[in-house]
Parts: C-alpha cells; sequence; structure tokens
C-alpha cells in the first residue's frame, strides 16, 4: 500500500465528455428502448445545481432524434 491507502491512482474523462460520447451511449441504449409507444425506458440521473447540468439536456435531445418515444422531465 501507498502512503495514502493505494499505489497508483488513476483519472480520465467522465463518460460524456464529447459529442461521440452521447453517441456512443444513444447507440448503446437501443437494445432497452422499448420499440412501441405503449411502453416507455425511464432513465434516472442524480441532476446538480452545477452548470455540467446541461449534459441531461444534450443527452435528452440526442435520445429524442434517435428515439421517437423518448421524453425528458425535469
Amino acid at each position: 500500500m501507498g502512503k495514502f491507502g493505494f499505489l497508483k491512482l488513476s483519472l480520465g474523462t467522465p463518460l460524456l465528455y464529447n459529442p461521440d460520447d452521447y453517441r456512443a451511449v444513444v447507440q448503446a441504449l437501443k437494445v432497452w428502448v422499448p420499440a412501441d409507444q405503449d411502453h416507455a425506458l425511464v432513465l434516472v440521473g442524480h441532476g446538480s445545481g452545477h452548470h455540467t447540468f446541461t449534459s441531461y439536456g444534450c443527452l435528452n435531445d440526442m435520445l429524442r432524434q434517435t428515439y421517437g418515444n423518448a421524453s425528458w422531465e425535469r
């Protein structure tokens, strides 16, 4: 063990860092999105008062462009 309890610390970018990341997430969710309008998939994010909260709006826009039965409520 290192002085602070670990030997190595690795940092990376957030999951939703650039537009390609959003596209990858939207495509990865495809297997879970219902094909019909009678069912829904509910995604829940913890939210934040921080300015980066706009990432949810961006993801919502991409989901709505890709899937007709996607919506986001704040």
